[in-house]
């Protein structure tokens, strides 16, 4: 279905069923975005497993939308473009420059 294959921004939830953890994944994964999945699993394994296999930035597993200001988020394939929070997101928005200083005295670089 379309709701599947897309990036849907708002309130929706859209629901499939899957009868292995292989379906859930290859369904996840067969679109051409990528930006974030949820997990929902009482074994730390499965969700360790399945968030390694899933094609998106962002994996949160038994919550939503959660997370700090410190931690980056990114999607991969058509989702996002750079990265958005913590000091990945903070690099986005800069450029480096370096400039040394020697202080005290020195040797003029171009003698009279």
């Amino acid at each position: 279905m379309t709701i599947f294959r897309e990036e849907i921004f708002g309130p929706v939830l859209s629901i499939t069923r899957f009868d292995t953890v292989d379906d859930a994944v290859r369904l996840a994964n067969d679109t051409a975005y990528g930006l974030s999945n949820y997990i929902w699993s009482k074994n730390i394994d499965t969700v360790l497993t399945v968030a390694k296999r899933l094609k998106s930035g962002w994996v949160q597993a038994n919550t939503i939308i959660d997370g700090a200001p410190q931690l980056p988020l990114t999607g991969v394939k058509g989702s996002g473009f750079g990265y958005e929070m913590g000091q990945a997101g903070f690099e986005e928005f800069t450029q480096l420059k370096t400039l040394l200083i020697q202080t005290g005295p020195r040797a003029p670089v171009f003698p009279v």
